[in-house]
């Protein structure tokens, strides 16, 4: 059973809640709205309208489902494994607080179960935006949550052919990962794959992989959520999330990441073809 624990602390100044997870600090309440937002609604930007239906798998904490529901007429399906992390995001009141009472929404359906296993049960459904928001894979089990036979064909089958996968993957540094899950997802099916970033939270610069089935999925400027329901993923934000300067450009050149260096040094390219 993991141990999970909730707490306030200074954080430069300012009174932030931390949720640590076996000791180790998952979220902090200062910047987990960028991290989250980039996620939810940097997927959406390869999207060419609203999602009504969006999965999260993981996320247990119900901050990725708040920012899902700031969409119209979207319903969430969230599937996380841990019990007790869930009970802890729909009554400890710091938490229910945090996510906006998400898990307590009606347009949210919460599922206690393995993802591998929801989603081969799901297959009849099919989802528009889907945000695997796994831990690093640190171990053999979390590793599996990562390739492309035990996870991402079967992800694949169950996203519409014009969605878009979402998937945590950890810090800029972790070039490694990034390799792993880019040939992962080409080997699953999908024919775009490409990352965006958060910068500022709490790992520093955070990396998600964008994976879509068509050949074509190019990021727009269109955020679908509610008017002035967000904070970061302004006209700023949306610029900082596609695009990479030069000095992370440098490194990612110097690592010789193959199959998805030229999609991390397309970032800049990008930001100028599109105008943002």
């Amino acid at each position: 059973m993991q141990r999970i624990e909730v707490s306030k602390h200074d954080l430069g100044g300012e009174l932030a809640l931390l949720l640590e997870i076996n000791g180790y600090v998952q979220l902090d309440s200062i910047t987990e709205p960028i991290y989250h937002e980039v996620a939810i609604h940097g997927g959406g930007l390869f999207l060419h309208e609203a999602p009504k239906r969006i999965l999260i798998l993981g996320g247990g904490d119900g901050c990725a489902a708040r920012e899902a529901l700031k969409i119209p007429q979207a319903s969430i399906s969230l599937v996380d494994i841990d019990e007790t992390m869930l009970d802890m995001a729909r009554q400890h009141p710091d938490l229910v607080a945090l996510n906006g009472g998400s898990l307590l929404d009606e347009r949210v359906k919460v599922y206690c179960d393995d993802a591998k296993r929801w989603i081969k049960r799901a297959r009849k459904n099919k989802f528009d935006l889907i945000f695997a928001d796994f831990p690093d894979p640190s171990t053999i089990t979390l590793a599996k949550l990562y390739d492309a036979e035990n996870m991402y064909r079967e992800v694949a089958r169950i996203l519409r052919p014009n969605g878009a996968l979402v998937i945590q993957a950890g810090s800029i540094l972790m070039n490694k990962l990034h390799k792993f899950i880019a040939k992962e997802l080409v080997k699953a099916g999908f024919k775009t794959v490409r990352p965006i970033k958060a910068d500022g939270v709490l790992r520093g610069v955070q990396v998600f992989m964008i994976a879509c089935l068509r050949d074509d999925a190019l990021p727009g400027k269109t955020l679908w959520a509610k008017e002035d329901s967000i904070q970061y993923m302004d006209e700023a934000g949306i610029k900082s999330a596609l695009s990479i300067s030069s000095f992370w450009a440098k490194r990612i050149k110097e690592a010789n990441i193959d199959g998805i260096q030229d999609a991390f040094t397309a970032w800049a390219e990008d930001t100028i073809a599109f105008g943002i």
